[in-house]
């Protein structure tokens, strides 16, 4: 769907909206190419992920409930799905930024470069999409 060829339409949603809120307000068209998109989808991707198992850690420290069996099966298509798109190196470092960058008592890991020895700094999902890149760069 063009948004050239929807202004009309556009404008109508816009309109309803500043009248159900009573202010003006803005439409934003946000621009994906393929490589943006997969950023984005990939990003959105491991966020849920990590926040599906940081609410397991919550539900199990403070309720004593164990969601485990409950996610079982969206875990296991999740990896199956990183499986079939990621090689075993690169798999390990999504695996470390979901699994094991963060300690029990709240400290963080590194991870190293073995060929470089450089620490690679992975605070957010944009991170770990850069690195991945940067890897298959070097391959």
């Amino acid at each position: 769907m063009s948004y050239e060829g929807n202004q009309e339409k556009i404008f109508d949603i816009q309109y309803t909206i500043d009248s159900i809120l009573g202010c003006p307000t803005g439409i934003k068209r946000k621009n994906y190419n393929k490589d943006n998109y997969n950023q984005v989808s990939f990003c959105k991707t491991i966020d849920n992920i990590d926040h599906l198992i940081q609410r397991n850690i919550v539900m199990k420290h403070d309720f004593g409930i164990s969601m485990e069996k409950y996610n079982e099966m969206f875990f296991d298509s999740m990896d199956m799905l990183l499986e079939m798109n990621y090689n075993e190196d690169e798999l390990k470092i999504i695996n470390f930024y979901l699994y094991g960058r963060y300690n029990i008592d709240g400290t963080t890991n590194t991870l190293v470069d073995e060929e470089t020895n450089e620490v690679i700094i992975l605070e957010s999902s944009d991170d770990l999409w850069n690195v991945l890149g940067d890897l298959k760069e070097k391959k």
